[in-house]
């Protein structure tokens, strides 16, 4: 099965190098929706050290190269953790449908019996 994001957006695994700008998406969505932001870059950096980022996440981009949305999974004692972002300015174009497809088809498709998936994508429109 081949994914493919929405129009006009890209995707790519996240890098290092993308720490900033993600930390500004997942900060902008936690202002949008939850009212406070708390996460750093150099959290985000440690947090990602649990993560195979080749493999484990998804960062879509606009036309331009902006951030739109991004997702990470993780495999944590035989459950599957994803979660995910769309900033604001990008809600209701798809993005955390995709992110959901996306978390969902790579936990499925893993080689390792008995998991489960716990996702946490939210927004306005999860489609």
């Amino acid at each position: 099965m081949h994914l493919v994001p929405p129009q006009g957006f890209a995707v790519r695994p996240a890098t290092p190098a993308d720490v900033e700008p993600i930390a500004d998406l997942v900060r902008t969505f936690e202002l949008e929706f939850e009212g406070a932001a708390e996460l750093t870059a150099d959290e985000l950096l440690h947090d990602w050290r649990r993560y195979d980022l080749a493999t484990g996440t998804w960062l879509l981009e606009s036309a331009d190269g902006t951030p739109a949305a991004y997702a990470a999974l993780r495999l944590s004692d035989d459950v599957y953790e994803a979660d995910g972002y769309v900033h604001p300015a990008y809600a209701g174009r798809g993005l955390g449908g995709y992110l959901l497809a996306a978390t969902e088809h790579a936990a499925r498709t893993a080689e390792i019996r008995g998991t489960m998936l716990r996702t946490a994508i939210a927004g306005r429109d999860a489609s």
